[in-house]
């Protein structure tokens, strides 16, 4: 009785196996790096809303307790355009944040922005002046709690 041996069995099989495994670490980072893209672009969102609203009318906040940011950056009218461009130039500049250096071009997290857009803004004149805001009611607008201001 003769004996047929297949050699390369194992070899065969290990590199098919081997592919699976291979496959499904670089699919794990693959994923995990596109978590982390997702994180980051938040984290540039906040950090370049914050700027945005660090550019805050300080006379306004020391004299009458109010929050309020100039919309036209001193032009004297509101331009939904001159705050989009402030915020589009702190999203470009905190994305390109770590691109210097020997590690430029090789960012694990690339972010480009391409359209920035100020979807809704509330003006200091809105209903009459009367609109107060007591709390935020985590949809981006304010609960009013006080009817139209009466003039002084």
């Amino acid at each position: 009785m003769k004996m047929y041996r297949c050699k390369g069995t194992i070899t065969v099989f290990l590199s098919i196996v081997s592919i699976l495994f291979l496959s499904l670490a670089c699919t794990l980072v693959e994923s995990a790096r596109l978590q982390g893209a997702r994180a980051k672009a938040a984290a540039v969102s906040d950090i370049s809303l914050f700027s945005v609203f660090g550019e805050y009318e300080r006379g306004l906040l020391k004299n009458y307790d109010v929050f309020f940011l100039d919309g036209g950056y001193g032009s004297g009218e509101f331009q939904k355009e001159l705050a989009e461009e402030h915020l589009k130039k702190y999203l470009e500049g905190n994305s390109s944040m770590g691109m210097e250096g020997y590690l430029r071009g090789m960012q694990m997290f690339p972010l480009v922005v391409e359209d920035c857009q100020i979807e809704q803004y509330g003006l200091m004149t809105d209903a009459g002046g009367g609109k107060k805001c007591e709390r935020n009611t985590g949809h981006g607008t304010c609960e009013q709690i006080s009817g139209a201001a009466e003039p002084g």
